[in-house]
């Protein structure tokens, strides 16, 4: 944990304050196997590292254009050729309603509470790195607006490890 402070001055009155608060950053270095959270964007610059995504703020987005998801995998094995493998699976799922929840917890033999699977993805890759930076552009035009939780899981092929990250997308017309 960090402990993080800024000042933030009035130019026109002169007046200042400061806040402090206490900021968690997550080992990346650690053995563990951890993603990073997700970064939505509506644009791909070019860049001269490669290409870079524009974040996209707002939580709601228009299922007429692309949704780009940029992520760091940080804490992959190598297996004995020095190489390592993992497999990535994109959800994006519509919860139920609160109704549907209360009925699916009152009887769990019913199928209620669930969530619906609108897109879903997979991919298998091969690095030689022990972290990777991953994007991928989402089609959302078969997409009913309202709103979505949008999960990447990431299975490491060599070590065994699962880890994932969630957002929350609100799909508009």
């Amino acid at each position: 944990a960090y402990q993080v402070a800024f000042t933030l001055r009035d130019l026109n009155s002169s007046r200042s304050r400061t806040f402090r608060f206490r900021l968690r950053i997550p080992d990346y270095g650690a053995d563990s196997l951890r993603l990073s959270d997700l970064q939505l964007g509506r644009e791909v610059e070019r860049a001269v590292a490669g290409p870079e995504l524009r974040p996209y703020p707002f939580p709601g987005v228009d299922r007429r254009r692309p949704l780009y998801v940029h992520y760091a995998i940080y804490g992959l094995d190598r297996a004995t050729d020095g190489l390592t493998d993992f497999h990535v699976a994109y959800e994006l799922e519509r919860p139920s309603g609160a109704i549907v929840r209360l009925l699916g917890r009152l009887n769990p033999f019913s199928g209620a509470g669930g969530q619906t699977t609108a897109v879903a993805l997979d991919a298998a890759r091969r690095s030689t790195g022990l972290d990777a930076d991953e994007m991928v552009e989402l089609d959302l035009t078969s997409l009913e607006p309202g709103e979505y939780v949008l999960t990447v899981r990431v299975d490491d092929q060599v070590g065994g490890a699962q880890a994932d990250a969630q957002a929350r997308i609100g799909v508009m017309d």
